[in-house]
């Protein structure tokens, strides 16, 4: 999504795959989601896709430091 100021990516971390599944079925399957906003950000969004990175410990922290919000009116 480069230069494309309605685009987002949400990134997330975790120990092992099991731990994304068990934390996903947790999260998705919880009422507050589906009877909450879930509707409305899914028939927002145009696309959705997931991608699988294995990264290292310093690899992740890089990402981290790096993830700076603009300056205000930016």
């Amino acid at each position: 999504m480069p230069n494309d100021d309605d685009g987002y990516c949400l990134l997330r971390s975790f120990g092992s795959l099991a731990e994304l599944r068990a934390q996903e079925a947790d999260f998705y399957g919880a009422a507050p989601w589906r009877d909450g906003p879930r509707e409305a950000l899914v028939s927002w969004r145009d696309t959705c896709g997931d991608t699988l990175l294995r990264l290292g410990p310093a690899a992740i922290a890089d990402l981290r430091a790096r993830n700076v919000p603009p300056p205000m009116g930016a």
